[in-house]
């Protein structure tokens, strides 16, 4: 968006500089990054069963690998989700 000739849009250092004056009023000081909200959208996205071709699209990533990464993080707590929602170890005798 440009007003009187300015280009007030964000980059790159902008957010970062944002992000952590946000984290440190939170609290949260050094640990909040802009990678992080992509890996927690992911893992939020497939938790709920939410399709990788989907999250894609919406993410506007163009490869399997890049959705992969961004949730490998939180695979093995989705994993174990999907157990005590199927249960099928717990039939195991």
């Amino acid at each position: 968006m440009a007003i009187l000739g300015r280009d007030l849009a964000l980059k790159t250092d902008g957010i970062k500089n944002m992000l952590r004056r946000r984290g440190t009023q939170a609290g949260i000081a050094g640990s909040l990054r802009a990678h992080r909200f992509r890996h927690d959208f992911s893992h939020r996205w497939q938790d709920v069963c939410g399709s990788e071709d989907g999250l894609m699209m919406i993410a506007g990533w163009s490869s399997t690998k890049i959705a992969r990464h961004y949730g490998k993080q939180a695979a093995a707590r989705r994993a174990l989700n999907e157990q005590a929602r199927l249960g099928i170890a717990d039939r195991i005798a």
